[in-house]
């Protein structure tokens, strides 16, 4: 009787946290288009007007990435430039397995080229960057003037309820992963046109969002995404290569509409 009795007033007392908890789920509601996700994830880091202003950014900070041929881990330090739309300055000191090594690369709406110590300089292909369009993607899509909304579903990454917001550009397929409560960006992935549903993606996951100047940006950021080497012979003869790989990333500093000279996207 008396064990009876203890497993009512247990009951009683778990069943109004339970009702509680019901009601909690019951009363989300999920916004219903990607337009309005995107809308969202503006506003939960500064809001629009605060984004578009922005017309240059710098910032530094340092890469750590597994190195080429299984040769263990590279670290970098970096400053980067990019004045927007398009155009990206990064300078990198590199502590590479034969010494260190600066390479320099650059990308404006008409070329893209690194240059490597020894290697000299190599052009590289030019493709659309969404990340180069605006200091805020969620802007440049919504415009749907290059990148098209192809569709949004819900789902989870890593254990937090997620919007997934589909866009694709000349065949590639972007997903972009938002938080549902907060509409932070937790994660990009990138599938190559022709890979199919079971290629596996380039992804990068973003953390440890910050406020410079009143906006939430993410200092850290987890990359596996394809890497492409470049090596030179001694006759000059250059050889590509590409593989997996893995890089983080971690932002010491962000600079706000700094002064950036045009000599820096020289193409000579």
């Amino acid at each position: 009787m008396i064990r009876t009795l203890a497993t009512l007033l247990t009951l009683l007392l778990l069943a109004p946290f339970s009702f509680a908890q019901a009601d909690k789920d019951a009363d989300k509601v999920l916004l219903d288009t990607p337009e309005e996700v995107l809308a969202a994830a503006i506003e939960a880091t500064g809001g629009h007007t605060a984004w578009e202003a922005i017309q240059t950014l710098r910032t530094e900070g340092v890469r750590i990435s597994d190195g080429p041929m299984g040769s263990g881990k590279m670290t970098s330090t970096f400053v980067e430039t990019i004045r927007y739309p398009g155009y990206l300055y990064n300078v990198s000191e590199m502590d590479t397995p034969m010494g260190a090594m600066n390479v320099t690369r650059v990308r404006t709406p008409e070329a893209s080229w690194v240059e490597a110590g020894p290697i000299g300089r190599h052009d590289l292909p030019l493709a659309p960057s969404l990340t180069l369009e605006a200091a805020c993607p969620e802007l440049f899509i919504l415009e749907g003037s290059v990148f098209e909304i192809s569709g949004m579903t819900t789902g989870q990454f890593e254990g937090s309820d997620v919007y997934i917001v589909s866009i694709e550009v000349v065949g590639v397929v972007l997903r972009r992963y938002y938080d549902q409560e907060s509409f932070l960006l937790l994660a990009a992935e990138r599938l190559s046109a022709g890979g199919g549903e079971d290629a596996e993606p380039e992804l990068v996951k973003y953390s440890d969002y910050r406020e410079v100047e009143g906006l939430l940006i993410s200092h850290a950021q987890d990359e596996q995404v394809t890497m492409r080497m470049i090596s030179r012979s001694g006759d000059g003869e250059e050889t590509a290569t590409t593989r997996r790989g893995d890089s983080t990333v971690t932002i010491e500093n962000i600079v706000i509409n700094p002064d950036v000279d045009d000599s820096l996207f020289a193409n000579e």
